[in-house]
């Protein structure tokens, strides 16, 4: 996360108004093609990296740390071995294609599980929506920002609820700035952020609303699922055919 200047002093754009504007790509319009300070965007697994959180080697190494950490973080490449080479087939350089939004659906659960769904650009919500809705998915639905699934820590983005493809509105958007917005870390290099991260877990950052309501989003539609699996052996990563 990036501090006031970088997250919060970006201001949102209607793609609509934009002539140049084009619905079908996967530009996001708060990325750095907006004058971002940090030309480089740092990943997840950057960040999981600095916290301690290796990234799995194989399906079962990321189950048996499901279920002795409650997390883990699974490469592409070990989660389906021909889908890196299907997200380097870009159209341009720099400019992701279809199959990164597609990437962005996969469910890696044999069983139930609740999947957090973020678009790059809004006008690709109605498309992923209608997906949800067609698949009986439960998952949240939600503009990301920087490409990773979170909302948006100075500004509140509309959070959709998928239970078995039906939805509903968890958080209604904001596009101001909340009032009790807690200051973030001047710089969002992959160190201070997880740095921040570890102090937000431990109680001595306090977490930005957006963030928070996300996180209560999500708690709410993993408590939908748990009847259905109330042992965690129930749901475990479903190995994908390399294509």
């Amino acid at each position: 996360m990036g501090s006031d200047s970088n997250f919060c002093g970006k201001v949102e754009s209607d793609p609509n108004s934009d002539p140049n504007s084009d619905p079908n790509s996967e530009s996001d319009p708060n990325s750095e093609s907006r004058n971002f300070p940090f030309p480089v965007r740092v990943t997840t697994g950057e960040v999981l990296w600095e916290l301690g959180i290796e990234p799995a080697s194989s399906l079962a190494d990321a189950q048996a740390r499901l279920l002795h950490d409650n997390i883990a973080y699974l490469p592409t490449g070990v989660l389906a071995p021909g889908l890196p080479q299907l997200l380097a087939c870009r159209p341009l350089p720099g400019v992701p294609s279809s199959a990164h939004s597609l990437a962005k659906l996969i469910h890696p659960f044999g069983g139930d599980g609740y999947r957090v769904v973020s678009v790059a650009h809004p006008n690709h919500l109605a498309r992923i929506r209608e997906f949800l809705a067609v698949t009986r998915a439960n998952a949240l639905l939600l503009h990301g920002t920087e490409g990773e699934p979170f909302a948006n820590p100075c500004r509140q983005p509309l959070l959709e609820h998928f239970a078995a493809g039906a939805g509903t509105v968890c958080n209604e958007a904001d596009p101001e700035m909340p009032a009790d917005m807690p200051q973030l870390p001047a710089t969002r290099d992959a160190a201070t952020t997880a740095a921040w991260i570890a102090q937000a877990l431990s109680g001595e950052q306090p977490l930005p609303p957006p963030i928070v309501a996300q996180l209560g989003c999500c708690l709410i539609g993993a408590r939908r699922q748990a009847p259905a699996a109330e042992n965690p052996r129930d749901s475990h990563l479903d190995p994908y055919v390399d294509p």
